[in-house]
């Protein structure tokens, strides 16, 4: 059965270069071995199915030299599968988040789920006394719920299997607060209490919690309506942490060793 993971946010930044890095079956030693399967959610249909696609080809790529290599006397039934495929979803809404489980996931991917990555993500910045109740419940359902929303679908799969991995990205704005940001900071404390508790109640089941807590990344997201606040093209982003550092942490959650449970990499 081939390693599944389900990756949210996965239309651009952090979340498309870590699928990308799964599909060059590099990064985790077992991947060409056991297989890989891929469901990529994000809300922009172009950039999910371009990064979808590219992925797509990194496989084909990957797997076209190794299985040159392969004894051609082997069952078919035995080699590895490699399988992407995607999902336009809000996860702010549990019943589109149930449609997509049942009629998208289930049905691609069977009962399985080894790693579900949590990575979409939201901002709205301004002086507390400015901000109105559409930037709260924008930002709180989806940096908070959207992630319960998920998190609940997922644990009854990782329960039933007693194994299982949540990757969460969060921020240092979930440690720290700043001033502009209290919509954003409070749904990443938000988020890193929610991620004790799972681990508190996922780890007699063989389930693994962590978190990444980077800083400013460099992405399209500063530029775009999800940064909120800015004019497309304002945002200074020298210096910033580039996607494939961040997608490094969460790598080393994903190939811990199995005696391990680490919990948070700060930046």
């Amino acid at each position: 059965m081939p390693r599944t993971f389900l990756i949210s946010g996965a239309s651009s930044g952090v979340g498309e270069n870590l699928a990308c890095r799964l599909a060059s079956l590099t990064c985790c030693p077992v991947l060409k071995k056991e297989g890989l399967a891929m469901h990529l959610l994000g809300r922009d249909s172009t950039n999910l199915e371009r990064v979808a696609s590219t992925c797509r080809d990194l496989l084909a790529a990957a797997t076209s030299t190794s299985s040159s290599s392969t004894n051609t006397g082997e069952a078919e039934s035995a080699r590895p599968t490699f399988k992407v495929t995607t999902s336009i979803c809000d996860l702010r809404n549990g019943n589109a988040i149930t449609e997509m489980w049942e009629r998208d996931f289930i049905t691609a991917h069977g009962g399985k789920l080894d790693v579900l990555v949590a990575n979409a993500g939201v901002n709205r910045v301004g002086l507390v006394e400015e901000q109105s109740d559409e930037d709260y419940d924008t930002v709180f359902d989806t940096n908070v719920r959207g992630v319960w929303n998920l998190v609940r679908k997922a644990v009854p799969l990782f329960k039933q299997q007693k194994s299982g991995q949540i990757v969460i990205t969060n921020s240092v704005r979930g440690l720290r607060g700043s001033a502009t940001a209290t919509l954003y900071c409070g749904s990443k404390f938000a988020l890193r209490g929610m991620q004790d508790c799972w681990r508190n109640e996922l780890q007699p089941f063989g389930v693994k919690v962590g978190s990444v807590f980077p800083g400013g990344i460099d992405t399209p997201w500063w530029d775009s309506k999800d940064r909120g606040g800015r004019d497309p093209g304002t945002s200074n982003t020298k210096g910033y942490l580039q996607p494939e550092e961040v997608t490094d942490a969460m790598l080393t959650l994903i190939n811990q060793r199995s005696n391990s449970n680490l919990a948070e990499l700060r930046f």
